[in-house]
């Protein structure tokens, strides 16, 4: 994952992070942490909206690859990395490929301090 933010690369101390990858976010497998059970973790992501320098500070909490922990850091940093590398913003790329097929749209999709979608937050969606 530190791939897609190489303005962190040099700020990474765990080596554990720099093996992270696409499929380990995918499966939810990333080794950070979810919030919810750090409540110290969870006040910093809302407090700032500044999600992607998580990726330096945020303590794993296993190692990258084995047990499912759901976290709200990597599903953002997720969701960024889709956005970076389809040059879309996350949203019309949902809209495109995810929710025209089901006759849905996407609603209010706030961003974070990057003007990135919030990868973790399920959209606001509504019939047509």
């Amino acid at each position: 994952m530190i791939d897609f933010f190489p303005e962190y690369a040099g700020e990474i101390e765990d080596p554990r992070k720099e093996q992270i990858t696409i499929d380990d976010t995918l499966k939810m497998r990333s080794g950070y942490p979810w919030e919810e059970f750090y409540p110290p973790y969870l006040d910093r992501l809302f407090s700032s909206w500044n999600w992607i320098p998580h990726i330096v500070d945020f303590t794993l909490t296993s190692e990258p690859g084995t047990g499912f922990s759901y976290s709200n850091t990597t599903a953002h940093l997720l969701g960024a990395a889709v956005a970076l590398t389809c040059d879309v913003d996350l949203q019309s790329y949902g809209q495109e490929y995810l929710f025209s097929s089901t006759n849905t749209h996407t609603g209010a999709w706030p961003t974070d301090a990057h003007n990135y979608r919030w990868g973790q937050r399920r959209s606001d969606c509504h019939q047509s």
